[in-house]
């Protein structure tokens, strides 16, 4: 059962308000999110972690835990947490010194408000170098969220990422726009090779059987959009504006998933380590006196009434 809300947590009309210090989380409770197409639910003491978008008549668009979701040994990397739902990745994905997969995927975010179709939560980095802000709002075909960091300790580098595990049953077809034919790979059986036709329409068909691949477009050429589309007739398109120069995808064929998955990971630098993008210039550059903002919107459909559950 999600967690029950009061009509209004905050009285500030300030898009982004201000700082709160929330109590430590008492329950794992799910926060949920509700409108007429269907729900999102969130684990604020998960770091934020988006667990659920499901449609109305209850396809769920993201892999689920194969157990249920709660605390883990304080040095499991990522990838041997649970690997499920929607994290966010910040402010690198692998670089020394810093946890894998970022500071912000484990650990509680503060609540600044929360109503039956609103969210807003924020986050600082584990080492204190930036805050993190994040704002889900239900719209009539899906959500909207939109994100705003800056600095705590002059200009840092910040790469952001996106980390939604999308399903991907045999008839999934993901679509970019604009199309992308050029791609390098970055984790699997050939890293660093380029891939010049394109993936196939479901990108899990290029990938044995559990096991999985990472594929980058080219430095700022990121697409603006991906369309996921299930074999039962749902649509998911997922699409980002704002300084989000570049693009991954991850697949998962079973390796650490519980089900094929395809992971669309736009991000505010190129590659996964920001120290490297920073020597590059191509990194992000967050200061301490202006919020860097971006967005991210999800519209969701349903191309026919006869749409099966599951």
């Amino acid at each position: 059962m999600g967690l029950k809300v009061s009509p209004r947590t905050s009285t500030s009309g300030s898009r982004f308000l201000a700082p709160s210090l929330a109590p430590p989380v008492s329950s794992p409770a799910p926060i949920l999110l509700s409108a007429s197409w269907g729900s999102v639910s969130v684990r604020r003491d998960r770091g934020a972690k988006i667990t659920a978008i499901t449609l109305a008549n209850g396809h769920e668009w993201l892999v689920q835990a194969d157990h249920e979701a709660g605390g883990c040994d304080a040095d499991a990397a990522f990838i041997d947490a649970e690997v499920c739902g929607w994290d966010e990745i910040a402010p690198t994905l692998t670089s020394s010194g810093v946890r894998d997969h970022g500071e912000v995927w484990r650990g509680p975010w503060a609540l600044l408000h929360l109503d039956e179709r609103r969210l807003v939560l924020e986050t600082r980095g584990e080492r204190g170098q930036f805050v993190l802000r994040r704002e889900i709002g239900m719209t009539v075909f899906g959500m909207r969220i939109d994100y705003a960091a800056r600095s705590l300790r002059g200009e840092i580098p910040f790469l952001w990422m996106a980390h939604p595990q999308f399903r991907a049953p045999a008839g999934t077809v993901v679509r970019f726009s604009p199309h992308q034919d050029e791609w390098v790979e970055a984790f699997g059986p050939h890293p660093g090779e380029s891939v010049s036709r394109g993936l196939p329409a479901n990108p899990v068909e290029c990938v044995a059987a559990g096991s999985g691949r990472k594929f980058w477009t080219r430095s700022g050429a990121a697409p603006r959009s991906m369309t996921v589309d299930h074999p039962n007739n749902a649509s998911l398109t997922m699409t980002w504006e704002g300084p989000i120069s570049d693009f991954a995808l991850w697949i998962d064929n079973g390796w650490k998933a519980s089900e094929p998955i395809v992971c669309p990971e736009p991000s505010t630098s190129f590659g996964d380590d920001v120290d490297v993008a920073a020597a590059a210039g191509r990194a992000l550059v967050l200061t301490e006196h202006e919020w860097t903002r971006w967005q991210v919107q999800v519209d969701v459909r349903c191309l026919s009434d006869g749409l099966a559950r599951g």
